[in-house]
């Protein structure tokens, strides 16, 4: 069994983190994540993104390199209206463009973005040398 202060000091050299449908307490787990200031590339499966949290992952993780973000079957709570679910997955794309300018590899897999969102993503991210923007 691994004593917890092992468990916390090899955290913080973690390079690779996936997030899978994570419902309960979202985004409230910034604190955790700031521990990883090793982190290279995050992947978020099925789960809403405010803005707030891709501002926290911008100054976070400067060594970030690659986000995928793919919200096939995210669900929004039933009282959220269709626009406001593209105004949520808009302020996402904006804030991608405005605070991770390292990126090299960007996923967006059913991100309802317009376009204002996708040419700040374009202005913003000047390293970008994949954009893959399925069903978006």
């Amino acid at each position: 069994m691994l004593k917890r202060p092992f468990a916390r000091n090899r955290s913080s050299q973690l390079r690779r983190l996936e997030i899978v449908c994570c419902y309960h307490g979202s985004w409230r787990w910034n604190e955790a994540l700031k521990k990883f200031s090793f982190l290279e590339e995050l992947n978020i499966y099925r789960q809403k993104i405010p803005k707030e949290a891709i501002e926290t992952v911008g100054l976070c993780f400067p060594m970030l390199r690659t986000l995928r973000v793919n919200q096939e079957a995210c669900r929004f709570w039933p009282w959220d209206s269709v626009e406001k679910s593209y105004t949520i997955r808009n302020e996402t794309t904006i804030a991608i463009g405005e605070n991770l300018p390292e990126l090299r590899h960007l996923e967006l897999i059913e991100n309802y973005m317009s376009n204002i969102g996708l040419q700040v993503i374009l202005d913003g991210c000047c390293h970008l040398e994949f954009l893959d923007l399925r069903q978006c």
